[in-house]
């Protein structure tokens, strides 16, 4: 039927994310709980400025 579920492993859709060994469902990411950081600021720890993104 196309639809995701919110027990989907988020490298189902994104397979460029890293394994951090073990799976981060949509849910986790919804619920805040995955772990992975704000974007912005792991650009900010890259040194990546935002008028370069």
């Amino acid at each position: 039927d196309g639809a995701l579920s919110l027990d989907d492993d988020i490298r189902k859709y994104l397979p460029e994310m890293p394994d951090y060994g073990k799976p981060i469902s949509i849910r986790n990411l919804v619920q805040h709980s995955s772990g992975v950081r704000e974007y912005t600021e792991v650009m900010y720890l890259r040194g990546v400025a935002d008028e370069d993104t």
